[in-house]
């Protein structure tokens, strides 16, 4: 695993600070995001069967190119029976049918199929879940339960009105104090990756194969965590470049154990489960096609800053 990035100097926005990555490699592969396979129609989401599969959703390919789907992603619509949450990052291969993993997203709602409304949230799952599902080695059910928990503290925190706890009605919410923070960070040509953090924590790094992936994801990934930073308002923050090296060593010393990819999908991928951090890593002939990790709840990465008030 090479973590051998350049990294930018701190951008902040409220209380959240970016670091932008960069790598001397190029890798010039290029995916159909989900969201642009959705939009030109290019993919066909369903249930796996009449009766549907709360775990699972079926995921047709009809292109040619290989389709990323993040974890975290948030699948919505009344073509299905509920929305739902990515379990993992898959690449499809064109043409190909598969089963992904998924949690449920929409603790009550199980209708049969509306219409063929069908997309994705603007958004991810919000950061601190990201962050527990890459943690959490419990049962599916006892994932699923902290799942519909985590939201409906979401949803009091925020007074969100959703008859169904829809996961996506958390971000509509909040859209445009979260857009607001979307529009003030821009993305330099190099980048590949980003680093996360709220406050004086690091939360998060997403890394992709090149900017373009970057471009695409990143709005998506700022929403997830600007859910999590509204109720976490603190001072200054003093995160530096060091912080987010310190970070890249605690992952590369973190040990590394081969997850079997879902069936039918590209790749190999590498997950790590540490004492502070946890994530994962997508390969596709020997590049990187998406890497995610995340600072455990509870756990810190960095020196305690003494500071006062300006």
């Amino acid at each position: 695993m090479n973590l051998n990035f350049n990294v930018s100097e701190p951008v902040e926005k409220n209380n959240i600070t970016t670091f932008f990555l960069s790598s001397i490699e190029k890798n010039n592969n290029k995916y159909l995001s989900f969201s642009e396979a959705i939009a030109k129609n290019q993919v066909q989401i369903s249930e796996v069967n009449k009766e549907g599969l709360l775990t699972k959703l079926s995921v047709s390919n009809k292109s040619s190119d290989n389709i990323i789907i993040l974890n975290g992603e948030l699948i919505i619509g009344t073509q299905i029976r509920q929305d739902r949450i990515v379990d993992s990052t898959v690449l499809i291969p064109g043409y190909a049918t598969v089963l992904i993993n998924t949690f449920c997203g929409e603790q009550y709602r199980w209708s049969p199929r509306l219409s063929n409304k069908i997309s994705t949230s603007e958004s991810l799952y919000f950061s601190s879940g990201r962050a527990n599902n890459a943690a959490d080695i419990n049962t599916k059910l006892s994932k699923q339960c902290r799942i519909w928990s985590e939201i409906s503290e979401k949803i009091s925190d925020f007074n969100v009105k959703s008859f169904t706890n829809s996961v996506d009605q958390i971000y509509k919410k909040k859209k445009v104090n979260v857009e607001e923070i979307v529009n003030f960070f821009k993305i330099p040509s190099e980048a590949v990756g980003v680093a996360l953090g709220i406050n004086h924590q690091l939360v998060n790094i997403d890394i992709f194969s090149n900017n373009c992936m970057l471009q695409i994801y990143l709005p998506k990934i700022i929403r997830s965590i600007a859910l999590d930073s509204f109720k976490k308002i603190s001072k200054k923050s003093y995160l530096k470049k060091k912080d987010v090296h310190r970070f890249l060593r605690q992952i590369h010393q973190a040990n590394k154990q081969k997850r079997k990819v879902v069936e039918g999908t590209l790749g190999e991928e590498l997950q790590f489960n540490s004492e502070s951090v946890a994530g994962s890593i997508l390969y596709h002939k020997e590049q990187t096609v998406h890497f995610s990790a995340f600072v455990k709840e509870n756990k810190t990465t960095l020196p305690q800053y003494e500071y006062e008030d300006k």
